[in-house]
Formats: structure tokens, C-alpha cells, sequence
């Protein structure tokens, strides 16, 4: 009998990096898109949902295949980005909010 826990899959789908850029495929289950949202709200409140205003969404793309701007969403693409921004080390690089695109489908 193994003593392993069951094994799970990464949440990182796909990972490209380019010169000065790099793209990031993540899958959540329910739960962790919740804890992740909780954990971002805890440290950055927005009781009048001002996460909203100025979210960067592609408008060259048609209506149908564009991020829903729902209140859910818009928090978890902030928390995706607050993580990231948070994992990554200063001294090596940092990422702006106003230069990136973080979608939610």
C-alpha cells in the first residue's frame, strides 16, 4: 500500500516564452479558481468592484470569442496576474498590469 497522496495534475497547460514576452495556458479546478480569488481579495479588497473599470480586453476580436467581463472572471484573471507577478523574483524581471493581457475563458 502506497503512502503517495493521488496524483494531480498541474494546473500550467502550456508555457511559451519569448524574447520579451511570455504566454501562459492555466487550467483551475472550481476550487482552486475560488482560493486563489479569496487569497487576492483578501490582500487587495475591492468592495466597489473597481476591478472592472480599465480591465484590458481585446476589442479586435468578435464580440463572441471576447472575455465576458463577469465579476468572477475579471477577479480571477487579476488574481492570475497578482500570483504571477508575485512568483516572479525583482531582481530578475517585474510585469505591468497596463502592458499584459490576462483573458478568462
Amino acid at each position: 500500500q502506497s503512502t503517495w497522496g493521488a496524483e494531480t495534475a498541474h494546473p500550467i497547460r502550456l508555457y511559451v516564452r519569448n524574447v520579451d514576452s511570455f504566454h501562459m495556458v492555466i487550467k483551475f479546478t472550481a476550487a482552486e479558481a475560488k482560493d486563489l480569488i479569496q487569497r487576492y481579495l483578501t490582500e487587495q479588497p475591492d468592495p466597489n468592484n473597481e476591478n472592472m473599470v480599465g480591465y484590458n480586453n481585446k476589442r479586435c476580436r468578435p464580440v463572441d470569442a471576447r472575455m465576458r467581463l463577469k465579476k468572477h472572471d475579471v477577479n480571477l484573471g487579476r488574481a492570475v496576474f497578482w500570483e504571477m507577478k508575485n512568483r516572479l523574483p525583482r531582481s530578475v524581471t517585474t510585469i505591468e498590469w497596463e502592458s499584459s493581457f490576462v483573458s478568462v475563458y
